[in-house]
C-alpha cells in the first residue's frame, strides 16, 4: 500500500477571516484520529507574476518553491527542505505538500489531517483538481458580525494589520467575496457547511454533523476541544484568536458597537445577505 493511501482525508477549513475557522479547528482537530497544522497559505501563494492562468494549465510558477519552503518552516520541519522538488511543473510541489503533510499525520497514527488557511475557499478548484480524498468545510458566519469583528481588529491591533481594515468597505468586499465562492458548492458531495450562529448555540450536533461527513465516529473531545490541539493551530503571535482555544461561544457583537444606526444600515444594505440566507436555508435543512 501506498504511504498516501493511508490517508482516510484530507480536510481544508475555509471561509472569511473572523468566521471562526480557527475554533472550528481546534474542535476538529481534538478527535483522536485527525492531524491538525497551522495556516499553511499553500495555494494561496502559489500563483507568481503570470497570476493565476498557469496553475490550471499545470505549470509551476517562481513562488512554487519559497511558498513550500514556508510551510516546512511554519509546520516545523524546515530539515526537509532537500525535498522541495525542481520542476516547472506544478504536480510534484502539490504531490511533495501533501507527503509531507500526510508522513506527519501517520506519524502521530492519525489517518486524517485538516489544514485551515481562511482564504483556500479562493483556490478550491487547484485544491479539488489535485488532492484525493479532500473534503472541504466551509465556515460560514453572518457577515454584520465579520465586517464588524474585521475593524474591531484592525483597531485593536493596529501594529498588524493595515489602515484599510479599519474601514467596513474592507470587510464586506472580503466577507461577499468568500461568501460567493462557498455557495457554489451547497449541496455538493465533499463539502460541509457550518453556519458559526447554529455551532455556537448547537456544537455536539454540528460536530456530529462534520463527523458523519467525515466518516468517522463522533468523540465527544470535539465540543470541549483539547489544549494539544490549541496549541497546535493558535501561535502566540496572533493574539487576536487566542479566544478560540475555548468552546465556541456567544459574545458581543462588534456589529453594534463598531458602528453606528446608519453605518449599520449601509453596511447590511452592501452585503449579500441573501446568499447568507441560501446558506442558512440548506444547513437547516441538514
Amino acid at each position: 500500500m501506498e504511504l498516501s493511501d493511508a490517508i482516510a482525508k484530507r480536510a481544508f477549513i475555509v471561509g472569511c477571516s473572523r468566521s471562526g475557522t480557527t475554533v472550528l479547528q481546534v474542535s476538529v482537530a481534538s478527535h483522536p484520529r485527525i492531524a491538525s497544522f497551522p495556516e499553511t497559505f499553500f495555494f494561496q501563494r502559489l500563483p507568481g507574476r503570470l497570476g493565476r492562468l498557469p496553475l490550471w494549465l499545470g505549470l509551476a510558477s517562481e513562488e512554487a518553491g519559497p511558498t513550500l519552503r514556508q510551510v516546512l518552516n511554519e509546520i516545523g520541519r524546515p530539515d526537509l527542505e532537500e525535498r522541495i522538488p525542481r520542476s516547472w511543473r506544478l504536480r510534484p510541489y502539490v504531490e511533495t505538500y501533501l507527503d509531507v503533510l500526510d508522513r506527519e499525520a501517520l506519524d502521530k497514527r492519525d489517518d486524517l489531517w485538516v489544514e485551515k488557511t481562511p482564504t483556500h475557499v479562493h483556490r478550491l478548484p487547484l485544491i479539488l483538481r489535485y488532492v484525493p480524498r479532500v473534503h472541504v468545510i466551509h465556515m460560514i458566519r453572518d457577515g454584520r458580525d465579520v465586517v464588524g469583528s474585521i475593524c474591531h481588529r484592525a483597531h485593536t491591533y493596529e501594529d498588524s494589520f493595515s489602515e484599510k481594515q479599519k474601514d467596513p468597505a474592507f470587510g464586506i468586499q472580503r466577507w461577499n467575496r468568500s461568501l460567493k465562492e462557498s455557495v457554489q458548492y451547497l449541496g455538493t458531495p465533499g463539502h460541509t457547511f457550518v453556519v458559526y450562529d447554529r455551532f455556537v448555540r448547537a456544537p455536539e450536533e454540528t460536530l456530529k454533523r462534520v463527523a458523519r461527513d467525515l466518516e468517522i465516529s463522533y468523540d465527544s473531545r470535539m465540543v470541549t476541544g483539547t489544549d494539544e490541539a490549541a496549541e497546535a493551530v493558535i501561535p502566540d503571535r496572533k493574539k487576536w484568536i487566542e479566544r478560540a482555544k475555548e468552546p465556541p461561544q456567544e459574545g458581543e457583537s462588534k456589529f453594534h458597537r463598531m458602528f453606528s444606526a446608519t453605518e449599520r444600515e449601509d453596511v447590511e444594505r452592501r452585503l449579500r445577505l441573501d446568499l447568507y440566507k441560501r446558506v442558512l436555508h440548506a444547513v437547516e435543512e441538514k
